[in-house]
């Protein structure tokens, strides 16, 4: 094992209560110099990187102390940076590099976590008390998360979304226990109990990271009051599946971060490039955080026995030149927040198939060759099932206000549904550049649908709203109160459906012009 270290005295004192003491890991802060930092950070520093394999010197600052602090300079890494309840910190992020080469996973922060089977047990929404097959007093105490899953699907066709949600033990008795609260959904197939021993606050920042033929940058899991704060990320190689990924955690932030060229297989034309994947988490807060050259730079799901990722607020987010859409979930989400989020040249807006969506404020501009939708909800096609199969829940309680969105003449409608809608409140905002339509929908079901103070810019468009409920329901419900269309021609149609519909109609401009 290669180790330099500052002085004699030090590596005494490091040596004795590294080997000796169950007392050595320190809450206080170990300080990493790289092989070009200065004389000055070099003499302050625990460990003295040559270079090479600068992987070996960082974990073990990982294992002497809770916070690890990187100098300024360059880090040349070959393997993996495992860690468990660290910082990983540097000086800032033009200071402090960290270069992956032929890595798989860049740094792995977090705790544990094990998986055990409940028996056949049922559990039923708001039900409070477990009782298991198993002993459950030897596992967990009161006072603990744990988290409940089952095999049953969350929603929609695809069986790696299944249900989820963690817990705080109230009270445990052999085979039984008690949760604070409620849960929020039923379980009944293949019940299943987590129970962790959870990092907390931990996190990464003030840095930059550089990756070449990786798959996964960054990774905390199993963690609460987890962070991301303060770096900068790129694959050189665009090779890369994830930038800063969390899976397994409670509470977390991601400030002011920058994700480029995560773009795995695009040499193949089928990217899967998530720059800021969040797949298995509860109460977190994105802000100010960027991405450039990914799939999607904002990807949030669950995935497998993980909790359905809730309760997330993204703010003040951008994407720019991004394959797809910027702004992404999957069907095990809910409860995400998108606050004054910006798209630029790019190839889609939103793509979401989670449900409760809320999008505030946001600004879309389209390159004029993409093909996905400012708003795209579902992925009806890709199952190639009958009208009644869809694979999402996209469409369920969604609010969109205050959109600007310029299709700069894209061949895509400003809106396409391939899930079904329940409760949509469009209010507010401008949508400019589509040639095609306002609307698609075949999503099967189109129950309250409201629109309300929003100007649309029809020019060249044959009908403004298409609506194909196929064989989920007869009926179509669509409001529309004070909107403006411009540029629409006299004999435009409003609404397309082959059904009946129930249409509500509280002042529309069809006079406007462009």
């Amino acid at each position: 094992m290669k180790q330099r270290y500052s002085g004699l005295c030090i590596f005494l004192l490091s040596f004795f209560y590294i080997a000796y003491s169950p007392q050595a890991f320190s809450q206080g802060k170990v300080v990493v110099a790289a092989q070009n930092a200065s004389p000055q950070e070099k003499k302050s520093a625990q460990f003295i990187c040559d270079g090479n394999n600068d992987q070996e010197e960082i974990m073990q600052a990982m294992k002497s102390g809770k916070v690890v602090e990187l100098s300024s300079g360059d880090f040349y890494c070959l393997e993996t940076i495992i860690g468990q309840n660290n910082i990983l910190q540097g000086k800032g992020k033009q200071k402090t590099k960290i270069h992956f080469t032929n890595v798989e996973q860049g740094v792995v922060l977090g705790g544990k976590r094990s998986l055990m089977s409940l028996g056949k047990i049922k559990l039923s929404k708001g039900g409070k008390t477990i009782n298991s097959s198993k002993n459950l007093a030897q596992w967990i105490n009161p006072g603990d998360r744990v988290l409940i899953t089952s095999s049953d699907d969350y929603n929609g066709l695809r069986s790696y979304y299944k249900k989820g949600e963690s817990v705080i033990i109230s009270s445990v008795s052999g085979n039984s226990c008690t949760i604070k609260g409620g849960l929020k959904d039923d379980y009944n197939k293949k019940v299943s109990l987590t129970y962790y021993e959870l990092a907390d606050h931990v996190g990464i920042q003030n840095l930059s990271v550089e990756m070449k033929n990786g798959s996964v940058c960054l990774y905390i899991k199993n963690a609460t009051n987890a962070f991301y704060k303060n770096v900068a990320l790129k694959d050189v190689t665009e090779k890369a599946k994830q930038g800063f990924r969390i899976s397994h955690v409670y509470g977390f932030t991601y400030e002011n971060l920058e994700a480029e060229g995560i773009l795995q297989g695009h040499e193949k034309k089928l990217p899967h490039g998530y720059g800021f994947y969040i797949s298995g988490a509860e109460n977190g807060e994105i802000s100010n955080c960027h991405g450039k050259n990914n799939k999607h730079s904002f990807e949030i799901s669950g995935y497998g026995a993980s909790p359905v990722t809730r309760n997330i607020i993204v703010k003040n987010c951008s994407s720019t030149n991004d394959w797809k859409a910027g702004f992404s979930t999957h069907g095990a989400a809910s409860g995400i927040q998108w606050l004054n989020c910006t798209v630029k040249n790019g190839n889609g807006g939103f793509l979401l198939r989670s449900d409760h969506n809320q999008i505030i404020n946001p600004v879309i501009d389209l390159r004029p060759d993409a093909f996905n939708a400012a708003f795209f909800f579902g992925e009806y096609t890709q199952q190639g099932g009958v009208w009644d199969k869809f694979d999402g829940i996209g469409g369920n309680n969604l609010q969109i206000k205050n959109a600007q969105v310029n299709c700069n003449n894209s061949p895509t409608p400003y809106f396409t549904f391939r899930d079904p809608i329940r409760h949509f409140h469009l209010e507010g905002g401008e949508f400019k550049g589509s040639p095609v339509s306002i609307l698609t929908t075949e999503g099967n079901i189109c129950h309250d649908f409201l629109i309300k103070n929003v100007t649309f810019h029809a020019n060249r468009m044959r009908t403004l709203f298409n609506i194909y409920p196929g064989d989920g329901d007869d009926v179509v419900q669509l409001t529309f109160e004070n909107v403006t269309i411009c540029g629409a021609g006299k004999d435009i149609q409003l609404v397309n459906t082959e059904n009946d519909i129930e249409l509500d109609v509280k002042n529309i401009n069809m006079d406007c012009k462009q």
